[in-house]
């Protein structure tokens, strides 16, 4: 789910190589602090024109002064966004551009240090919060709602009282919110959504983030409270969707989609050293022990101990950046062997060019298996129907189908911009549907959806399709870390007439789902609400599952990968909130994938059910 504002990486991946020069100070407990202040971008999409894309055009006239004016904005070059000599820590302008100091502990560049102060500087472009130390302690304070993050230096600990009521964006009811893909709408601003009456919050217990099992220290030196980077990314930038990078010349924010980083750098094989290989291990291990959503239910006390039992601790330790790939792509395609969890890229210090050579392998679980042949089994008999690709939209007698493999969202305005000619992307073929649907002296009496190809996507799309069917979309999120909980309920307008009302829905229509062991994420989530309500009936096999919220994540030398994250999607029954990970059964069986596809006498059998 996104955030309000979307951001652009223009940096590269985390490269820590690169000697930084600045101040020495001997700080607390014996350590030589080194600080500089290094550029920060969190550039917007709106397109701002630089000083040096200004300098072009007056140099360079015709042909190359019309290139430069349809450059993007912060896709130039960071050359030319860098700020103007004498503007070091300045505060954010429009462009969006300062400096956060960046500091190594005792002349080993390996690790970047944050200070907590800086990590308040930049929270305060999302939150309004204000900045306390005390002691061994810094406090980070919520102005608007009094909730804090306590940051403990002796103790080596980081407290949140209520950890989802902290990152709780301020126009938001919502306490649980998924932030690391496409954004639910959680106001009454987002245009074909409309968020109700009726969302429940329960707040979780306190949190607290012990780092010295982990030998993460907080490390307090002149006048400052230092953690690792990586540490600070962990909790709060992947948690919110936007890790952030930095690639020894300054930091970058990345956005949802971490596979569309593109590394500018060029870095050959480097060997870590013992310090770094340490730490990058056991930052490993406190990112999933914090924020892996299916711990519990792949029965894992702690990952040090897990990557001990399968026999990766060793190889994830190793001062061989490739080595380490290597063990990272076997632990997340074959020992955790959940399809939210994926590998992305390697970390650019196993040289350039590099790829595991698992990945050429194709090394993956059991659960990935079965998977990549179910989809092949279905699309096969799909295609044998419906050789030149099926319809997004067909009726057969009275039945309507509606198909879609991802749900999608194009950022636009869908009051003016959508095609219903010819639709794009989900919401816009629900809208379509929908007109096709209650049109005067239509024939449909029966709906339904098929979601049997379906691998899942934008969550505001399901959302969309929810509220189709359901008139009103209930959903539930619970935090695995915290144990928050939140049902959030939203209207949709599908006829597009800027209201939302009865007319949006398909009442007097028969409502039908069609699922397969395919249907998985958000096409495990709509036939859980469908299921749940108990208005719309399931044909098919059981779902593949798939409840948590991607987590995109790195570790500390850069490599990029996906897990199952804490935020998890539940279906709520008799009060309580129940994960929605083993799949949803159908209400009847069709036992043959080709019982999908031959519409005429799947419709046949729709008319002797109802």
């Amino acid at each position: 789910m996104e955030r309000n504002v979307r951001f652009q990486l223009i940096g590269a991946t985390l490269a820590i190589m690169l000697l930084c020069s600045g101040c020495a100070a001997p700080g607390v407990g014996g350590h030589t602090v080194t600080s500089q202040a290094y550029p920060f971008y969190s550039f917007a999409e709106e397109e701002v024109e630089t000083d040096a894309q200004e300098e072009d055009t007056q140099e360079e006239e015709g042909a190359q002064e019309e290139e430069d004016s349809q450059e993007q904005a912060y896709t130039v070059g960071r050359q030319e966004v860098l700020p103007e000599e004498g503007d070091e820590n300045e505060e954010s302008d429009d462009s969006g551009i300062y400096d956060l100091t960046i500091s190594f502990l005792d002349g080993n560049t390996d690790i970047p240090y944050l200070s907590v102060s800086e990590w308040t500087r930049f929270m305060a472009t999302s939150y309004p919060v204000e900045y306390e130390a005390s002691g061994s302690k810094a406090t980070v304070t919520r102005t608007d709602t009094g909730y804090t993050a306590i940051f403990d230096a002796d103790n080596d600990t980081v407290t949140f009282y209520d950890f989802n009521a902290f990152f709780q964006r301020a126009d938001s009811e919502v306490l649980v919110s998924g932030t690391s893909s496409s954004r639910l709408p959680e106001d009454n601003e987002g245009e074909v959504f409309s968020a109700v009456e009726g969302t429940y919050n329960r707040n979780g217990k306190e949190v607290v983030f012990e780092l010295a099992p982990y030998e993460i220290d907080i490390v307090q030196a002149d006048g400052e409270f230092l953690l690792p980077m990586q540490t600070l990314n962990d909790f709060s930038f992947s948690y919110l969707g936007y890790p952030i990078y930095f690639d020894g010349e300054g930091i970058a924010v990345g956005s949802d989609d971490i596979y569309a980083v593109t590394s500018s750098l060029d870095l050959p094989e480097t060997t870590l050293s013992d310090k770094m290989a340490a730490f990058n291990y056991h930052e490993l291990c406190f990112l999933l022990d914090n924020f892996y959503g299916l711990k519990d239910t792949h029965d894992i006390v702690s990952f040090d101990a897990f990557f001990d039992e399968v026999g990766l601790k060793e190889r994830l330790s190793s001062t061989n950046p490739k080595e380490v790939e290597e063990a990272l792509h076997e632990f997340i395609s074959l020992h955790l062997d959940d399809i939210h969890s994926s590998y992305g890229s390697p970390s650019p210090l196993a040289g350039a060019g590099y790829a595991p050579q698992a990945v050429a392998d194709n090394v993956r679980g059991f659960s990935r298996l079965t998977n990549d042949v179910d989809e092949e089994r279905y699309k096969n008999a799909r295609a044998a129907y419906y050789p030149d690709g099926i319809p997004g939209y067909e009726e057969v007698g009275d039945t309507a189908f509606i198909t879609f493999d991802e749900f999608e969202r194009d950022l636009v305005d869908y009051y003016s911009e959508a095609d219903l000619e010819n639709p794009q992307d989900t919401i816009a073929l629900i809208a379509a549907a929908h007109a096709q649907i209650t049109r005067e002296d239509s024939p449909v009496k029966n709906v339904v959806i098929d979601l049997s190809c379906n691998t899942g996507g934008a969550a505001d799309a399901a959302v969309y399709v929810i509220g189709w069917f359901l008139d009103e979309t209930p959903i539930a999120l619970r935090d695995t870390l915290s144990g928050g909980m939140s049902l959030g309920m939203y209207k949709v307008d599908t006829n597009l007439d800027r209201s939302f009302d009865k007319a949006d829905g398909l009442e007097g229509r028969n409502l039908y789902c069609l699922i397969s062991p395919v249907s998985f994420s958000c096409g495990n989530l709509v036939p859980a609400a469908f299921k749940n309500s108990g208005r719309v009936t399931l044909l098919g096999r059981q779902s593949c599952g798939g409840s948590c919220i991607v987590f995109y994540a790195t570790n500390a030398i850069g490599s990029q990968f996906t897990i199952s994250g804490c935020t998890q999607c539940s279906i709520t029954k008799n009060g309580s909130f129940y994960n929605i990970d083993e799949g949803i059964a159908p209400d009847f069986v069709l036992n043959n994938p080709n019982s999908y596809y031959d519409r005429e006498r799947l419709v046949e059998y729709i008319h002797g059910s109802i």
